[in-house]
């Protein structure tokens, strides 16, 4: 699992955890408020958890797009450009190959050719 899918499905996960509790805070209040007044609240911890998550999700980018959000199709155009340069770096390592080869035959044909005109 990449990393960007990894934080979406721990935001989603966040998000259902927080609203689990909202909701069981809710109907705690409501199936006290015959019993008289009750303050239903958050802890410290969960507020600022919950703020913090607000935040990360009121975010967007130029194009109004939430940040948090990585289109499914990201996915495969990723596992394509891997597959594109993997098949770069083979068609690089066929190219240097052929490059060393070239100058071991030209090193061999200048020495060819020295052996036949020496210079001296």
């Amino acid at each position: 699992m990449s990393a960007s899918m990894a934080a979406i499905v721990g935001a989603v996960i966040g998000l259902m955890m927080a609203l689990v509790k909202i909701i069981e805070r809710l109907l705690d209040a409501k199936m006290h408020k015959k019993a008289g007044p009750t303050v239903a609240s958050l802890t410290d911890q969960e507020r600022v958890w919950l703020r913090e998550l607000h935040q990360m999700h009121s975010r967007f980018d130029d194009d109004g797009v939430p940040v948090w959000y990585v289109p499914r199709s990201w996915i495969t155009l990723q596992e394509r450009m891997g597959e594109t340069l993997n098949k770069i770096g083979e068609s690089l390592r066929g190219i240097s190959g052929n490059m060393q080869k070239s100058s071991e035959a030209l090193e061999r044909l200048e020495d060819r050719v020295r052996d036949r005109c020496p210079m001296d």
